[in-house]
């Protein structure tokens, strides 16, 4: 760590990758705050290769789970998530008939 011009500079990363907001009252006001600035990373600073916030958790908060801001948020968030496995779906064999 150093001073510059009155400024302290802190050599590293300066991306935010992770943030825990657990437990801190956010309502449906607050994730549409939050879905409005990751959608906006996301349309800007990740194309010029910046990878941004990959992982947010808000348990026990106070907003609707079932909002579709929080929903559009979750699926922001679960495609940068650098171990999200798209789910496997698996053919309903049962529709199927045997070909003679």
């Amino acid at each position: 760590m150093s001073e510059k011009e009155g400024k302290i500079i802190v050599p590293g990363n300066f991306a935010l990758t992770c943030l825990n907001l657990n437990n801190n009252g956010i309502g449906d006001v607050g994730i549409t705050y939050l879905y409005k600035a990751l959608h906006f990373q996301e349309n800007s600073t990740m194309k010029r290769g910046v990878r941004g916030l990959l992982r947010l958790t808000l348990k026990n908060n106070k907003f609707d789970q079932d909002g579709r801001q929080y929903t559009q948020l979750v699926d922001i968030m679960t495609r940068r998530d650098p171990f999200y496995e798209q789910p496997i779906i698996e053919e309903d064999q049962s529709n199927l008939t045997a070909q003679t």
